[in-house]
């Protein structure tokens, strides 16, 4: 095998050693060669000029030229200095990086078509100001907002209920910011009385309370789409009570405000609101930046007054120690 020498003095030939260095200047005399080359191989039907030496067809030229041409970039691009950017955007620590959050209508917790207001949304916009995050906010409908968030299109759901269901597809909060106290009401009449608890109740269709319901002596439990049109059955006549938590009162007595409903009985049931995130974004240091400033305003004077300001009903406590609005019952 032959042995060449390489500028530097040392050899560059045999199995296992290193290839020499070509210069730029024998770059160009080989792609001259091969030009050279390229044109005798080409012109096939050979023109003389007048100086007697042989020109090739325009056309044929002008492809010659191409190839030599994509030679030279292939060649000199091996010798260029590899790019160090990155097609994907760094996430170190959450400084300046953009998340979406996304929540449903849910009353005191995230309303307003931008998520602008309830203790949720008020308490996700801050942990993003703390984190130094920029933080883009969608409200759709309870449905659309979960599936936002389970196929990686929103990285935050504001407010939803821990279920084994969801935990299959969205990581939950270390801790969660509300807790409501799911209730038997009844309507409130005109005399101050209110009729029986037991008979036809209306239970919202997802809702874990059927044991508390079971309880309660001659009750007949009478599923219902959601809870306003339990609310509406209950005005009817149709219904005598329906299980719901306070927000869920507030929000139907606003557009209904001759109505009057009061709780009825012990609490059923207890659901917390917790920040739930999207499998993909949950891993990331981001996702720890902006859970390190939400568990870190729980205990802070902005979430109590959060509390104090998103009372849903008159009369009700506001218990900062459990993160939710208590009242107590009427006696059965």
């Amino acid at each position: 095998m032959e042995e060449r020498v390489c500028s530097d003095g040392t050899s560059a030939g045999g199995a296992g050693v290193r290839l020499c260095k070509i210069p730029v200047t024998l770059v160009d005399q080989r792609l001259t060669h091969a030009y050279a080359a390229t044109v005798r191989r080409m012109s096939g039907d050979r023109r003389l000029d007048d100086g007697g030496k042989m020109r090739l067809p325009v056309r044929r030229g002008r492809v010659c030229m191409a190839v030599v041409l994509i030679c030279a970039a292939v060649l000199l691009g091996a010798h260029a200095r590899p790019s160090t950017a990155s097609s994907t955007p760094l996430q170190g620590s959450g400084r300046g990086d953009t998340v979406r959050l996304v929540c449903g209508p849910l009353p005191y917790v995230s309303d307003g078509e931008q998520c602008d207001s309830g203790i949720g949304a008020e308490l996700a916009r801050r942990a993003c100001q703390d984190a130094g995050l920029s933080c883009q906010f969608e409200q759709f409908p309870w449905p659309r907002a979960q599936k936002e968030v389970e196929t990686g299109q929103a990285d935050i759901l504001i407010g939803p209920y821990f279920t084994p269901d969801r935990a299959r597809w969205m990581v939950f909060s270390s801790d969660y910011f509300y807790a409501d106290q799911i209730s038997l009401f009844r309507l409130q009449r005109a005399d101050g009385g209110a009729p029986p608890p037991s008979g036809r109740i209306g239970v919202p269709l997802g809702w874990a309370v059927l044991e508390g319901v079971s309880s309660l002596t001659g009750a007949q439990v009478e599923p219902v789409r959601n809870v306003d049109i339990g609310f509406n059955l209950l005005t009817n006549g149709r219904l005598d009570g329906v299980v719901a938590h306070a927000r869920a009162v507030a929000r139907f007595q606003q557009s209904h405000p001759s109505l009057r409903f009061e709780p009825y009985g012990p609490t059923l049931s207890e659901q917390r609101s917790y920040m739930g995130y999207g499998y993909g974004f949950a891993s990331t240091p981001v996702r720890r930046a902006y859970e390190a400033a939400y568990t870190a305003l729980l205990g802070s004077p902005f979430y109590a007054d959060l509390l104090a300001r998103h009372r849903p009903m008159d009369g009700m406590v506001t218990e900062v120690a459990a993160r939710a609005h208590q009242f107590t019952p009427a006696a059965p």
